[in-house]
């Protein structure tokens, strides 16, 4: 689709369908409210659009690109009580059964990616909506296919998104590979100038990504005793989160080859990994039907700001017993929106001994498996980033997680705001319409 250059057309197109507007810059994000006495004005102007559909068939969200050089060169929409990027994956409606019958998936970072691979022939990719890949995605994938193919952009965010989505993918029992191209090269470009048998032949030789992961290690940390340490240490991390003994030993001994180091320091280090627990499922009881308005409204989703200042604290929280003291006297369920995240936070408070010491066996075995790939992930971040200025740090992620409630806050709000006028409810609609705009005050505050 196509949004025009004008600052309300959406606006106008929903007024003209019989639509309140506000739901739309209320509730799904898609108009902006105007500020200083200006009209709302449309979150999508001159961009080519993509409607991002669920694994039902549902539009939940859009995706525009610009048509120029104009930036940014892509927007989509926010996070809305329908649409959650890190649980939506584009084009699997359309990829689903194409993945059931193959038993593989591919994956891709950009709309055009996947609309290239699906134009010639490759009917089982899909690709993530602006977001790392989430064990949300790799449970949702993991329901139509046994093995992915990682085909990311061969740059340094590729590389680096490539290997936060081995992570989760690990942690989740999902067999992954790494589709390599040129350097210079994306699937979108590769396949203007290819034809779908020499992109096969390509896919034919993906290496497994522990493997990639192991040779990047390596790579970045040269010959040196210290950099096959590092390196090792790196991979080791890695390996704790695969499910099958017999591959986790088969890499062990290729780590040990490639490494010079004794096989079975290596396995000692590496440690035994806990089976998953089994849980066997009860029939839920049948639930009555409410009525709408009594309905919950929403369930709380972190966003990706949120999830990465969450990951920031808890990298402060690993590398400092000051940090955990702190968010223990604040509690985590204050600062930690995301349940797996103030496990983990939970788990580093727990963990830590009288002396301020981490124990990081015990941590590791009262962690989930998704919530293992999450710390390793924040394990191998770089400590730099939070050299300079540690409290700034701490201040920021607090106040980005105090803003997310503040937005969940308000979606909720609208939504009481709605019922209370169905209901004819004039005193509780000016209560939680006092409180919606206290809460915007807030979220507009500087810090």
């Amino acid at each position: 689709g196509y949004a025009p250059d004008g600052w309300q057309a959406l606006t106008e197109h929903l007024a003209g369908k019989g639509f309140d507007p506000k739901w739309a810059r209320d509730i799904l994000g898609l108009v902006r409210a105007g500020r200083d006495g200006r009209s709302d004005y449309d979150l999508f102007r001159r961009r080519l659009l993509f409607p991002i559909q669920d694994s039902r068939g549902r539009v939940v969200a859009f995706g525009g690109r610009v048509l120029d050089d104009s930036l940014p060169k892509y927007i989509n929409s926010p996070e809305s009580p329908i649409y959650h990027k890190g649980q939506i994956l584009y084009g699997l409606y359309q990829a689903k059964e194409a993945m059931r019958h193959s038993e593989t998936g591919i994956v891709v970072e950009g709309y055009f990616d996947q609309l290239a691979l699906y134009r010639a022939g490759f009917q089982n990719a899909v690709a993530t909506c602006g977001t790392s890949l989430t064990a949300e995605h790799a449970r949702l994938l993991k329901r139509y296919c046994k093995k992915l193919l990682l085909f990311f952009d061969q740059d340094k965010a590729g590389r680096k998104a490539t290997f936060r989505a081995m992570e989760v993918l690990l942690a989740e029992g999902l067999s992954a590979s790494v589709v390599e191209l040129a350097a210079d090269e994306d699937p979108d470009s590769y396949l203007a100038g290819h034809t779908a048998e020499e992109l096969q032949a390509i896919f034919d030789r993906a290496r497994p990504v522990l493997q990639v992961f192991l040779d990047h290690c390596l790579t970045i940390h040269g010959d040196s005793i210290e950099g096959k340490a590092r390196a090792a240490e790196e991979m080791l991390g890695k390996l704790r989160l695969l499910p099958s003994e017999l591959e986790r030993d088969l890499y062990l001994k290729e780590l040990a080859r490639r490494t010079g180091l004794d096989e079975n320091l290596l396995k000692k280090k590496a440690g035994s990994r806990p089976p998953a627990a089994r849980t066997v499922s009860k029939p839920a009881a049948p639930r009555p039907v409410a009525p709408p308005q009594q309905q919950p409204l929403r369930q709380a989703v972190a966003s990706g700001r949120e999830v990465k200042a969450q990951e920031l604290l808890l990298h402060l929280m690993k590398v400092d017993a000051v940090w955990r003291q702190k968010v223990a006297e604040e509690k985590p369920a204050a600062l930690f929106s995301d349940a797996d995240r103030r496990a983990i936070a939970e788990g580093l408070i727990a963990n830590s001994d009288e002396k301020g010491c981490l124990e990081e066996e015990r941590l590791l075995n009262s962690l989930s498996e998704s919530q293992k790939a999450i710390l390793s992930g924040i394990i191998v971040k770089d400590d730099q980033v939070l050299a300079e200025d540690p409290l700034r740090t701490y201040e920021d992620c607090k106040r980005t997680v105090e803003l997310g409630r503040l937005k969940e806050r308000q979606l909720e709000l609208a939504e009481l705001i709605r019922q209370a006028e169905q209901n004819g409810d004039g005193e509780e609609r000016a209560k939680y319409q006092r409180e919606l705009s206290d809460a915007q005050k807030k979220t507009r505050m500087p810090r």
